[in-house]
């Protein structure tokens, strides 16, 4: 029954995550951050730069308080997904302690303006599993599959603003999506 009710958000969901090997396997793993960088524009960075906030505290515990308000059980299965969520990707940075793109690539990159690069904890990207659980867990509560479709979207260019931003490898938040 939930394959079958859901069955948009986990196809699109597939083909995300075969479209993500193939990057992995043919492309090296800073790859996609420095192409990101040869392509950046004002608009993108602005875009960028508010999509990955999507996936950070405050947007994330207002929406749950509103699935709390609308429905409290699916409210309380978020919040506590959520919260799991932020203490596995948490444990795993400190774990795994990976640099960030940035780490190697500051000479490569070219800055935006007012935005702040980190250098430490890379792997998993705590921005993406957040977005994946978020967004994927919203999109089975749901019925209409355009909703589904914009969910799963939402969370993936979450996930791929942190490689625009070059805070994340393209492993980092593929590994996450999967942990998600």
């Amino acid at each position: 029954m939930l394959w079958k009710e859901n069955k948009s958000s986990y196809f699109l969901l597939l083909i995300l995550w075969f479209l993500g090997l193939m990057e992995l396997v043919f492309h090296s793993k800073g790859n996609l951050v420095l192409w990101f960088n040869q392509c950046r524009n004002p608009s993108l960075d602005l875009f960028f730069k508010y999509t990955t906030q999507i996936a950070e505290g405050v947007v994330v515990v207002v929406i749950c308080i509103v699935v709390l308000i609308w429905q409290w059980k699916k409210g309380l299965f978020l919040s506590l997904m959520m919260i799991l969520t932020s203490l596995i990707a948490q444990g795993a940075k400190r774990f795994f302690d990976m640099k960030r793109p940035y780490y190697f690539y500051q000479e490569w990159l070219e800055p935006i303006k007012d935005y702040e690069y980190h250098t430490d904890f890379s792997f998993p990207s705590g921005h993406a599993m957040s977005a994946f659980t978020l967004f994927f867990t919203l999109s089975l509560f749901l019925k209409k599959s355009t909703y589904k479709i914009i969910f799963v979207m939402l969370a993936a260019a979450t996930a791929i603003s942190r490689c625009y931003l070059a805070q994340h490898f393209f492993i980092d938040i593929y590994a996450s999506s999967i942990f998600a």
